[in-house]
């Protein structure tokens, strides 16, 4: 399970991510196409920090939805660690 839209809870988000990655939440959305990059940075850093796996967001909300665009390249590293986590 991944948190999405980290940013939205502010410090918020951190905690939560810390009080429930026992409990299964074990990424973070931290490439997302609105994220300027000291978000990004800062999403990466807290991921690395508490050993969460790094999610991408699309913006896409089921079969009915638009298909959107994550806007950002996954590095080959995370990319790598993202697939893993998805299997």
């Amino acid at each position: 399970m991944s948190l999405a839209h980290p940013h939205l809870y502010g410090h918020l988000g951190v905690i939560l991510l810390r009080r429930y990655r026992d409990a299964g939440l074990t990424g973070v959305e931290a490439f997302y196409g609105a994220y300027d990059p000291r978000e990004r940075t800062h999403w990466l850093e807290v991921a690395d920090d508490l050993g969460v796996t790094c999610t991408a967001g699309s913006d896409w909300h089921g079969p009915d939805a638009s298909v959107g665009q994550i806007g950002v390249d996954v590095p080959d590293d995370r990319a790598a660690r993202l697939r893993a986590w998805l299997d």
